[in-house]
C-alpha cells in the first residue's frame, strides 16, 4: 500500500506535465490554420484585383504552358474534320469504296461512313475519360507528352490502311489522344491559369479549335485536284 501511494503522485504529475503540451500543440495548430486561411484569403484578393498586363508580367511561365498545351487542340481542330471530308475525294473513295455504279462511280457505303464517325466520339470519350485518371496521377506535361507520342504512331495506321476496317481501326486510336487534347487544354486554362488571365486563356482554346478547321480546309482545298494517292496521304 506504501507503494502504490508513493507512485501514485509521479502519475498525477505526467498528466498535469503533458495538458500543457497538448494544449500547446492544438493553439499552435489552431494558430498555423488561421495564418494559412489569412494568406489563401490574400492570394484570392490579389488575384481578383490583378490586372492583364500584371497576370501576364507575374505568370509568364503559366501563360506560356497555358499556350503550348491549348496549341495541341489545333490540331485536334484539323484532325476530326478531316475523315470526314476525304468522302468527297474519287481517289478516296476509290481506295476505300465500292464499284456503284457508272453515274455514281466508286462509293464509301453510308454505315461505313457513320461506323468511322461514331468510333472516333467513342475514343474520344475514353479518351477525356482517362485524361482525368492519368491527369491527376502523373499531371499534365507527362500525359500531354505520352499522347504526343502515342498520336505520332497511330496516325501511320490511317496512313497506310489498306482498307477501310484498317481506317476504322486507325480512326478509333488517333480518338483516344484527341480526346486527352479536347479535354486536357480547358482543364489546363481553368485550373492552372491564374485567375485574371483565365478567361483569355479559355477564349484562345476556342480560338485553336477554329484554327485547326481553317488549316483542315485549306489544306484540302490545295489538294481538291490531285488525282494520285497523295490528295488525301498527304493532309
Amino acid at each position: 500500500m506504501a507503494d502504490i501511494n508513493r507512485t501514485t503522485p509521479v502519475v498525477s504529475d505526467n498528466i498535469e506535465k503533458q495538458e500543457p503540451e497538448a494544449q500547446h500543440e492544438e493553439l499552435t495548430t489552431s494558430m498555423t490554420g488561421k495564418l494559412l486561411d489569412q494568406d489563401a484569403r490574400a492570394g484570392a484578393d490579389a488575384e481578383h484585383e490583378m490586372t492583364l498586363w500584371e497576370g501576364l508580367k507575374t505568370h509568364r511561365k503559366a501563360v506560356a504552358w497555358s499556350v503550348i498545351v491549348s496549341a495541341t487542340i489545333i490540331m485536334e481542330g484539323y484532325d476530326t474534320t478531316l475523315l470526314g471530308s476525304f468522302n468527297g475525294y474519287p481517289t478516296y473513295r476509290e481506295k476505300y469504296g465500292k464499284w456503284v455504279n457508272e453515274e455514281s462511280g466508286y462509293q464509301i457505303s453510308g454505315p461505313w461512313q457513320v461506323g468511322i464517325g461514331d468510333i472516333q466520339a467513342v475514343g474520344n470519350i475514353i479518351g477525356a475519360l482517362a485524361n482525368g485518371y492519368f491527369t491527376n496521377k502523373y499531371g499534365h506535361r507527362i500525359v500531354m507528352m505520352v499522347n504526343l507520342v502515342l498520336m505520332t504512331g497511330f496516325v501511320f495506321i490511317t496512313f497506310f490502311a489498306p482498307n477501310v476496317e484498317a481506317l476504322l481501326v486507325g480512326a478509333f486510336l488517333c480518338a483516344i489522344p484527341w480526346g486527352v487534347f479536347a479535354t486536357q487544354g480547358p482543364a489546363y486554362a481553368t485550373e492552372v491559369v491564374p485567375l485574371a488571365l483565365r478567361g483569355y486563356m479559355t477564349a484562345f482554346v476556342n480560338l485553336c479549335w477554329a484554327i485547326g478547321q481553317l488549316l483542315s480546309a485549306a489544306v484540302l482545298k490545295g489538294l481538291l485536284n490531285n488525282t494520285t494517292q497523295w490528295s488525301y496521304r498527304i493532309p
